[in-house]
This record gives C-alpha cells, sequence and structure tokens, in this order.
C-alpha cells in the first residue's frame, strides 16, 4: 500500500473516514472538528492482554505522516519484544517544558473550534515564554524566571499577558497530573506583578456621516460577511454577538432580537428593536442555517473578527492613521444620537452600556424597549435611507 500523501490528508473533512497511513499497520488519520487536520491513531493488540488498543500519536499536521511512521515503527517493535507500548508511555519520560508545552496544545487544540485562538495560543507562548526557559524542565523553572518573562509584556500588553499566565497556569496543571512537574511556579505569582494600569483610550471610529456611504458600499457586494457588518451598524450592537446570533433569539412577531444573558459583556439580557432594514436582512438570511443567522458561506459557522475586519481595511476614523473598528459604529451610532437630539438615557441603553453610578442604576428599572424602538428606526433611515 502507497504511503498516505499530505494532499489527501490536507483533504481530510470532519465526516470524512480515518485514512490509512499505509506505511505502518494500524496506523489511522482520524479526521478532526477542522477540515485538514486530524489525529494519529495506532491500533495494536496487546502482546500482554492479548487485547486490542488505540494509541494515539498526536495530531496532523503538527506530527507529520513521516513522523507518524516512525514513531508507530517503534511501537511495532516493542510489541514484537513483548512490551505494550502504553504501558510503557506510562512510565513518564522527562521532557522540556517547550516540548510538554507543544504535547498539551496538541492534546487540547483539537477541541478548539476558532483557528485564529488555535495558532495564537502557541504563537503566544512561543514569543514570549519558550526564550527565557530554554532546554529547561518543569521543575527546573523558578517563580523569577516566569516573573521576568512576563513582566516583558505585563505593563505594555496586559491583554497578552495575563494570556500568558492563565496558559502557563494550565501547562502546569497538567504536568502535575502527568507526573511530569513536582511544583508549579505560577501558583502565587500575581502577588510578584505590579497591578496593570489601564491605559485610557476608545475605539477607532468612523464619522457618523460617512457610515451611510460605507453601507452603500457594503451592499454592492452579495456576501454574508457583507450582510454581518451592515448588521452590527444597523443594531449598534457588538461583533460577537451578530456572528453568534441565533434564529432562537429573534422574535418576528414583536420585531425584537433578545440576546441572552450569557452572551452579554454586562451579564444582563439585552432586547433590540429591530428596524425594518434589520428585518429586512434577516428576511434575506432565512433558510440558509437552521441555528445561525449569519453562517460563513463555506464551512457554515460562525463568522469571527478575523473575517470581517478585512472590510474596515480601506477607512478612516477619528484617530489618525487608524483604520476604523466593528466597535467603532457604536460610537458613530452615539454621536449621531447626541446631534440628533436623542436623550442620553435611550442612547445608553440602544448600546447596553452598564450604568456605573449607583444612584442612576437605581432608576433603571424598564430597558425603554418601545420608547428605543423609532430611534433604531431613525438610525436605520439615515443608514441606508
Amino acid at each position: 500500500m502507497a504511503v498516505l500523501s499530505d494532499t489527501k490528508a490536507r483533504a481530510l473533512r470532519p465526516d470524512s473516514k480515518p485514512l490509512a497511513h499505509g506505511g505502518v499497520a494500524g496506523l489511522r488519520l482520524h479526521p478532526a472538528s477542522v477540515k485538514g487536520r486530524g489525529k494519529w491513531v495506532m491500533r495494536y493488540t496487546s502482546p500482554t492482554t492479548g487485547k486490542r488498543r488505540d494509541a494515539g500519536l498526536g495530531i496532523y499536521p503538527d506530527v507529520s505522516i513521516a513522523m507518524a511512521g516512525k514513531l508507530a515503527a517503534e511501537m511495532r517493535v516493542q510489541i514484537a519484544n513483548g512490551i505494550d507500548p502504553i504501558n510503557s508511555r506510562k512510565r513518564v519520560e522527562k521532557v522540556t517544558f517547550e516540548e510538554g508545552v507543544r504535547l498539551l496544545h496538541a492534546k487540547l487544540s483539537p477541541g478548539w473550534k476558532n483557528d485564529r485562538h488555535r495558532k495564537q495560543w502557541i504563537r503566544r507562548m512561543e514569543m514570549y515564554i519558550f526564550p527565557s526557559v530554554v532546554g529547561m524542565g518543569f521543575d527546573d523553572i523558578t517563580m523569577d524566571i516566569l516573573e521576568q518573562a512576563l513582566l516583558k509584556v505585563w505593563q505594555e500588553k496586559p491583554a497578552v499577558a495575563r494570556a500568558l499566565k492563565s496558559q502557563t497556569q494550565l501547562v502546569y496543571r497538567w504536568a502535575k497530573a502527568e507526573k511530569r512537574a513536582e511544583t508549579n511556579p505560577v501558583d502565587g505569582i500575581e502577588f510578584r506583578l505590579a497591578k496593570q494600569v489601564k491605559k485610557p483610550g476608545h475605539h477607532a471610529a468612523m464619522a457618523y456621516s460617512d457610515v451611510p456611504a460605507f453601507v452603500k458600499k457594503l451592499q454592492q457586494t452579495d456576501h454574508n460577511v457583507n450582510r454581518v457588518l451592515i448588521f452590527i451598524i444597523l443594531t449598534a450592537s457588538r461583533l460577537s454577538m451578530v456572528c453568534n446570533m441565533e434564529w432562537s433569539e429573534v422574535d418576528w412577531e414583536n420585531k425584537v432580537w433578545t440576546i441572552p444573558a450569557h452572551k452579554m459583556k454586562t451579564g444582563v439580557l439585552h432586547r433590540v428593536p429591530l428596524s425594518t432594514a434589520a428585518l429586512d436582512m434577516l428576511h434575506t438570511m432565512q433558510g440558509k442555517h437552521s441555528i445561525l443567522v449569519f453562517p460563513t458561506m463555506e464551512r457554515e459557522v460562525a463568522y469571527d473578527s478575523a473575517s470581517v475586519l478585512p472590510l474596515l481595511k480601506d477607512t478612516t476614523s477619528d484617530i489618525p492613521g487608524k483604520t476604523a473598528t466593528t466597535h467603532g459604529f457604536r460610537t458613530s451610532f452615539r454621536n449621531w444620537c447626541s446631534e440628533n437630539n436623542w436623550s442620553r438615557d435611550l442612547a445608553e441603553r440602544a448600546i447596553a452600556h452598564e450604568v456605573e453610578d449607583e444612584t442612576e442604576a437605581a432608576y433603571h428599572r424598564t430597558d425603554l424597549l418601545e420608547q428605543r424602538r423609532p430611534m433604531m428606526q431613525a438610525w436605520a433611515d439615515y443608514i441606508v435611507g
């Protein structure tokens, strides 16, 4: 049998049948949840129990066809010598921190739906942690070493630093469970790091006077991702809310989109009165997916920011040198409200801003849905004419 080619492996889809490696008996590539990725599984009969067993050999393409064949061939040698490979692996070999991180990433990443997150997770470790721990084992790394690595980005890139801390904590939890580490130098490291300073700033926003022309340009292309951005603008909503919008959230009779509390940044259910233009767009999307309102046209999954942001690459904003952002359209809407005499209260509720003042919050006992309806219709009329 010919050895599996990369062309065939890259064509593997979630609903495909497993592909035989072709070079080692029992080695097959099973499909993962993402096209072009798969899980290497070596099936063999244990020489000690006579029972059939499946041994995982990692994720393709992280573990190449050649590497999987090499690992499986080594297992066949063990079996021929009366050794059960899985039992042998349980006598854990010492690995470096970097090797351990890559093992964990290969184990967890097939379950991550977001390909961008999968790549960013390992890339962060490669950029900011690995250079400080070259060749070091888990128990060779001290809190001092990790502190110095995190300090390089702790204030300048706080979100990245927090993600690194969380990832490293996860890695050590796994290492201890696998008996690869005796200690966890991440525990308590927050007491060694200064409080992160929140830098003032805002999302780059397009002038509201430029929004109608921009929407008209978006309407010239018949693509779902364009509709996502138009709907974001029409409803003054966050990108993630629209990308993950489901048909069960749409109340056709009352012309309302209800966003569940668990999806909201504030943790509070939010209702959006739907303008005529918004409803027309929803009618256009009917029948394209049983759950998602705006599925991708290629894979029928939810869009993410990486799909939408290219639509903004040639735009201008209120920050010199920066393009407009999806979040900035909420500012565009807010400025339009102010300059067209819509009350601050209605405008703030429309964008689901959390009320920080306790006295003011005490009076927020209703979301003023019906009072907001003419405002959202006027905004839609301004945008699409």
